[in-house]
């Protein structure tokens, strides 16, 4: 197996795109997309600099789901549910770029660690999700999404 060093770097979020062009010059083989901020992939605006620097680049690629503010571990409803569909939807835009998405599985808060069981099922719940966003998900063209 040869070893292909993807780069990543949460903290560029809000950076101009222009950074990524040094990934390929620094020795990498691939980018994995970080899908938050000026990256969120369901930003069509986001999408097409994004397409233009793989274009331009030909770097591999991996995304990112995005995880700041989200918890696929948490017990309050609402944010759970918000978490699970930004993650679905950057699955299905991810499909233009990659078959391959990194996905946090959330983190204990104060209340959750009460109750480690219920949050445990919550985890597997959105996970299961996820993953049958990722199986119903046709991988396109960009051009098609």
């Amino acid at each position: 197996m040869t070893l292909k060093p993807y780069f990543s770097s949460s903290s560029k979020v809000w950076d101009d795109i222009s950074w990524v062009y040094g990934i390929k010059e620094a020795g990498y083989a691939g980018w994995e997309i970080v899908g938050d901020g000026n990256y969120r992939l369901d930003d069509p605006a986001c999408f097409l600099k994004i397409e233009e620097v793989i274009a331009s680049t030909q770097l591999e690629i991996t995304v990112h789901a995005p995880y700041g503010d989200l918890n696929l571990a948490t017990l309050n409803d609402p944010i759970w549910r918000e978490s699970i569909r930004q993650i679905c939807t950057c699955i299905e835009h991810a499909s233009a770029l990659t078959d391959k998405v990194v996905i946090h599985p959330g983190y204990l808060s104060p209340v959750g660690k009460l109750m480690p069981q219920k949050v445990w099922d919550l985890q597997k719940e959105a996970l299961s999700r996820s993953v049958n966003v990722h199986r119903n998900t046709r991988f396109l063209p960009a051009s098609k999404i």
